[in-house]
């Protein structure tokens, strides 16, 4: 919980220009672990039955070892082409297998969100309005049809740039 939640701060280098990313990408791919460890996996029981979290810890792990090696070896200057290759090709298997862990992780969940009404406010309230997490953990899962297509490509555009016959000199 704690490395997921510290990977907000992700979002805030991009978006400061401390590190070459894309903004809008870093906080769907934030957001999305975010959710799944803190709105699924720790307040339901299902959450962390499911099939799918042995599939998303594969896959978060194998590239967290990998993306923060590389950051780290960026900062002295002596990244290995073996290591930039990785980084950039390992991502074709971990992604998929990633989205379907937290996929499985988020409909696993469904049952007990939806019958316990968790986190939920019902009509009538002091608010006067009504939300339904359950059907923002629906809207959340439909969300992944249009943007893993695009974050994926995204990655393949990255690779493409990084990897095409280049050396580590080109990466940094």
């Amino acid at each position: 919980m704690i490395f997921q939640n510290a990977a907000a701060l992700e979002i805030v280098h991009a978006a400061t220009n401390i590190v070459p990313s894309n903004v809008l990408i870093t906080v769907f791919q934030v957001f999305s672990r975010v959710l799944v460890v803190c709105g699924v996996l720790l307040p339901t029981p299902t959450g962390p039955d499911s099939s799918g979290l042995p599939l998303a810890l594969l896959a978060w792990s194998i590239t967290e070892v990998i993306r923060y090696l590389y950051y780290a070896l960026n900062l002295l200057g002596a990244v290995p082409y073996l290591l930039v290759w990785c980084r950039y090709t390992f991502f074709i298997a971990l992604y998929p297998i990633g989205v379907m862990g937290e996929l499985l992780c988020l409909h696993a969940a469904q049952a007990y969100v939806g019958s316990k009404k968790l986190w939920s406010l019902e009509m009538p309230n002091k608010l006067n309005l009504t939300f339904s997490y359950h059907y923002f953990l629906l809207f959340i899962m439909f969300l992944y049809i249009p943007l893993f297509p695009q974050l994926y490509l995204h990655m393949f555009a990255q690779r493409r740039k990084l990897i095409s016959g280049g050396t580590s000199k080109k990466v940094q």
